[in-house]
């Protein structure tokens, strides 16, 4: 598939379970539809996008909609620079997006990045962007407590933070940093958050995978919510 029809199938079959975040009057960033419950969904985004945020000030927004919905953390790793948080009270459909290994992820691969890419913090964009980018290194070890990234080459900026990276229609990354001078861009790869994951929630099986703990993660909240 060339690179042009790839961008625009990531983007008509994505685009809804990407969500803008906004923290207090300032702070901006991107998140993306990992979990849902009866009454929330739950979603991906960087620490840094979410850190330092004043108490009931972290709203979010949905593609295509100017509505502000009120999140809450539910797990934060700063080393890692991840983060999962809830988004209460959504009406509409916003389909999960999976997350994907990196095995098939070669040098000079094609990904796209799917998020928010704002000019200035007042600027409102309704939909995410989508940016083409080829792999660079598919599994560079960060030195960050055993961290791994995936570096590409992608149009990255304002708001960027916490997009998706994703290849062969799953996220392999989560975008986190970029050099703006040579537009190559760093995500916390799959793997990543997979031991991220490990972290938050101490499974007992040593061999489960991203989709379980990601319902290990969900399971709670709906429980929570049977009992409102």
């Amino acid at each position: 598939m060339d690179i042009e029809r790839q961008v625009q199938e990531t983007f008509s079959n994505h685009y809804k379970s990407v969500v803008l975040i906004r923290r207090g009057s300032d702070g901006i960033g991107t998140g993306f539809i990992i979990g849902k419950t009866r009454k929330s969904y739950v979603a991906m985004t960087c620490y840094h996008v979410i850190s330092g945020n004043p108490s009931g000030a972290l709203k979010v927004r949905l593609p295509r909609d100017t509505k502000d919905y009120v999140a809450e953390l539910l797990y934060e790793h700063q080393g890692y620079d991840l983060a999962i948080i809830k988004v209460n009270g959504v009406s509409g459909e916003c389909p999960i997006l999976q997350f994907g290994d990196l095995e098939g992820v070669a040098h000079r691969a094609n990904v796209v990045q799917l998020g928010y890419i704002l000019g200035s913090q007042f600027a409102l964009n309704l939909d995410p962007s989508v940016s083409p980018g080829s792999v660079i290194r598919p599994a560079n070890q960060n030195g960050m407590m055993g961290s791994q990234d995936v570096v590409y080459s992608a149009a990255a900026r304002h708001g960027a933070s916490g997009s998706a990276v994703m290849f062969d229609d799953k996220v392999i990354g989560v975008l986190y940093s970029m050099s703006t001078n040579s537009q190559v861009a760093y995500a916390r790869s799959s793997t990543t958050v997979h031991m991220a994951l490990k972290n938050w929630l101490h499974p007992n099986d040593a061999a489960i995978t991203t989709e379980k703990m990601i319902e290990l993660v969900v399971k709670p909240l709906n429980d929570s919510e049977l009992d409102d």
